[in-house]
């Protein structure tokens, strides 16, 4: 279990130093976000007060946004 972890971690290391960004389609951002944006903490604000416009799309797209900013030291981008 140990070992098959340490590979996972080498591999997953491997993986990321290739990546230069990530970008989220996010399907509502309000009239506050109709352009593509680098995201910060002010664009998550954004993304949560729109949520009752997509309320199926944004809660997840939010957290997959959270994990991704924990997993990857690169800049996030919100598509419009």
């Amino acid at each position: 279990m140990l070992l098959t972890s340490m590979v996972s971690e080498c591999a997953f290391r491997h993986f990321c130093r290739d990546i230069a960004g990530v970008g989220h389609r996010v399907v509502h951002g309000g009239e506050s976000l109709t352009a593509s944006t680098l995201i910060d903490q002010r664009v998550k604000d954004l993304i949560k007060q729109s949520s009752a416009l997509a309320p199926l799309h944004n809660p997840p797209n939010l957290s997959g946004i959270e994990v991704a900013q924990q997993l990857f030291a690169v800049p996030q981008v919100r598509f419009a």
